[in-house]
């Protein structure tokens, strides 16, 4: 891995249309599936990786938010990491819910 934007959001769309392909009908199973993959993901458990995550997202949450996440005792790194967490969540949760609609305007027509 390059570690690039364009690698991440390929990884955040890949991680929707897998989600989508392995629970077509099941919206709450889709949700479980991508929480665990963005949990389990490169750009997650590596730390270099989280700083491409929080500069390519716009969802990096705010550091109150962090903190009251995190353990008390957490130093920057795992922090950082609970940051990147919750950005890519958000950005694979937008992904998929792309791909709802645009599945719905597909059976609609």
């Amino acid at each position: 891995m390059g570690d690039t934007p364009r690698e991440y959001w390929e990884t955040v769309k890949g991680i929707a249309e897998e989600a989508m392909a392995e629970h077509p009908d099941d919206e709450d199973t889709q949700n479980e599936y991508a929480w665990e993959s963005v949990d389990g993901s490169y750009w997650i458990i590596y730390y270099h990786a989280n700083e491409v995550v929080l500069d390519a997202s716009s969802n990096e949450p705010d550091g109150d938010e962090v903190r009251s996440m995190s353990d008390p005792s957490a130093d920057w790194r795992q922090m950082r990491m609970i940051a990147a967490f919750q950005a890519m969540s958000q950005d694979v949760t937008e992904a998929l819910q792309e791909l709802r609609e645009e599945a719905e305007l597909v059976c609609s027509e």
